[in-house]
């Protein structure tokens, strides 16, 4: 975020047919008073609104919350709230300092000289917290959920590559939805279908890896928070041409991190000879989303799961 930049733009806009009594000296002292002054009324009113605009991140719900601490983690994001706000009365001080030399200035180069040391200075502390607002802006951004935490939520995981976002149209039995997923690099695929006149929501995630947490990468773990905070029903799709022990490693291990029901299936059952002996051996429900293959069966088991909610 340019905010000088921005400001820069402003201020001239403000000066347009401004008309300044007085001549000589007298007139640049006050042309470039106002020029300070404008530049420091529009850079504080963007700060103040980055950090008054953002919500208490201890008053978020917990799923929001874990969501902003995969993705640029709160004490990081408080910090850059905190810093944010500190950096206005460095930026009222430099104010002073400038117009105070330009009240002193004895010739129009000492004036000009003052204003554009003024903003040199502003330029620098700015730049001190570029990280800080891109951290903000990027916990902005991730407020905004797609998912409604209010509906009966299935959320899809596996290995990348497994075929959710093909089973999750299959199951909704419509295009998804392609919603903006602040989250991750990528964009999340979600879709509803309807079950006693009541809507399911079905997402589908980002891949995981079968590696310990504090070795995945950013979308992996904002995909696992997901999975914890969102999810009330989770169908783990295996992926028969990937490896089996650490696609059910990794399924094991959210098993024991997640405590809500799992449902294991087999995909790309259409190109397997025997998929019902491989489901034996996979210990899943073989199914193919591109033919329809225990789609139904599938549904079925959801379904199930869904009515066992307290709140259905």
């Amino acid at each position: 975020m340019d905010v000088l930049g921005w400001a820069a733009k402003r201020v001239a806009k403000s000066l347009r047919g401004v008309k300044l009594k007085g001549r000589g000296l007298e007139r640049i002292k006050k042309l470039e008073s106002m020029k300070i002054k404008l530049y420091d009324r529009m850079i504080s009113r963007k700060l103040q609104g980055i950090y008054k605009n953002f919500p208490n991140v201890d008053s978020l719900p917990t799923y929001v919350r874990a969501m902003l601490d995969a993705r640029v983690g709160i004490s990081r994001l408080k910090r850059s709230l905190g810093k944010i706000r500190a950096i206005l009365n460095v930026l009222a001080s430099i104010r002073d300092s400038a117009l105070y030399e330009i009240w002193r200035a004895r010739s129009r180069e000492e004036v000009i000289r003052a204003r554009k040391r003024y903003v040199a200075r502003v330029s620098d502390v700015l730049e001190d917290i570029r990280e800080d607002m891109e951290v903000v802006e990027r916990g902005r951004r991730g407020l905004k959920i797609p998912v409604d935490p209010e509906k009966p939520t299935v959320v899809i995981a596996g290995f990348p590559n497994a075929g959710k976002s093909t089973l999750l149209k299959a199951l909704t039995g419509s295009e998804p939805e392609i919603a903006p997923y602040p989250f991750t690099t990528k964009r999340i695929l979600l879709g509803h279908y309807t079950y006693k006149h009541r809507p399911i929501q079905v997402v589908d995630t980002p891949g995981i890896l079968d590696r310990p947490v504090d070795k995945m990468k950013r979308e992996e773990k904002e995909a696992l928070a997901s999975i914890k905070y969102l999810a009330h029903v989770v169908v783990f799709l295996l992926d028969p041409f990937q490896d089996r022990a650490s696609q059910h490693h990794l399924l094991s291990s959210l098993k024991a991190m997640l405590p809500k029901p799992f449902i294991v299936a087999l995909g790309k059952a259409d190109l397997l000879e025997a998929p019902e002996e491989a489901a034996r051996a996979w210990g899943a429900l073989p199914i193919s989303p591109l033919t329809g293959y225990n789609i139904e069966t599938l549904r079925e088991k959801i379904n199930k799961e869904v009515e066992g909610i307290k709140w259905w």
